[in-house]
């Protein structure tokens, strides 16, 4: 049985989601539907533990986009985002046994081999490979990524991004090391790779991340995610929640949500061109039927 059929079977889902249709003129595909099944799963499961302990958490960047402008899922993407201040994301990360099989939490911790910034979700029966990391030994199932929120003391004053960002890259050569397929830019990284322990390098990246966790600050950032462009958010805009629809279920996101989706987006509203909308992490195998373990 499939992880879709599963969830199906189980009542967590009706058979009906799984079924192909179009959204904003784009075909969203049963293959897309089912891996938004095993995802809201995951988001159905990640919001009882984290009520269960009291832990504040946030829809956010394109899933938060979505909740807004399609009230789920945006047609062309393939993953879920989620913030935590940093004291419920520390906490959450001491409850990795309550994510039972096939739901696993990734860190570096939980998964050496896995020497991302962040932590992940993952559904253990499924694949969402990253070409570039496939010669990685880690769990690389259908995720949901979930990121910390740290204190910064204004826009104007930000000095860690570069430095965090240099440190992310470094993990992420690291983790491109057993990969005889990369092109001549990662193959020159690999080639300069300093040799460094992973874990130390996550130690400074969580240790300049959180400098300014002990004062109270306007704004926060999710500094550790250094993928895109650097955000600031006023505090009160992203740590005060509200419930709002998402694909029929409720689930929180910033009351400030305007203002977080401008800064992210800018006219958050405007819908991209036809010719544009297509699947986020096209970079990925993706695969909702069978566990990752059957391409490795």
């Amino acid at each position: 049985m499939t992880e879709a059929e599963r969830i199906t079977s189980q009542g967590i889902l009706p058979k009906k989601f799984l079924e192909e249709e179009i959204r904003c003129d784009f075909t969203v595909s049963s293959t897309i539907k089912k891996i938004w099944a095993i995802e809201l799963e995951m988001m159905f499961e990640f919001d009882r533990i984290c009520k269960k302990n009291g832990l504040k958490y946030f829809l956010m960047y394109g899933t938060l986009l979505g909740a807004i402008r399609h009230k789920g899922f945006i047609p062309w993407d393939d993953d879920v985002d989620v913030g935590m201040p940093r004291e419920d994301y520390e906490k959450l990360l001491t409850l990795k046994d309550e994510f039972k099989h096939p739901l696993f939490l990734q860190n570096h911790i939980t998964d050496p081999e896995y020497c991302s910034s962040y932590t992940r979700i993952r559904n253990s029966n499924t694949t969402a490979i990253s070409k570039m990391l496939k010669y990685q030994k880690m769990n690389h199932g259908i995720f949901l990524d979930v990121f910390p929120f740290d204190n910064t003391p204004g826009i104007e004053t930000e000095d860690r991004h570069e430095p965090i960002d240099i440190l992310n890259r470094e993990n992420g050569t690291f983790m491109k090391l057993k990969n005889p397929e990369l092109d001549e830019k990662n193959r020159l990284r690999v080639q300069n790779y300093s040799g460094r322990d992973p874990s130390d390098t996550l130690k400074e990246i969580d240790e300049i991340a959180t400098r300014y966790n002990g004062t109270e600050t306007e704004y926060v950032c999710s500094i550790v995610n250094t993928m895109g462009k650097f955000d600031f958010f006023k505090r009160s805009d992203v740590f005060n929640t509200i419930l709002w629809d998402y694909e029929g279920f409720k689930f929180p996101i910033p009351t400030g949500y305007d203002a977080v989706l401008k800064e992210v987006f800018g006219d958050y509203m405007q819908m991209p061109p036809v010719e544009k909308r297509g699947i986020q992490h096209s970079h990925y195998i993706f695969d909702p039927d069978k566990p990752y373990q059957d391409y490795l």
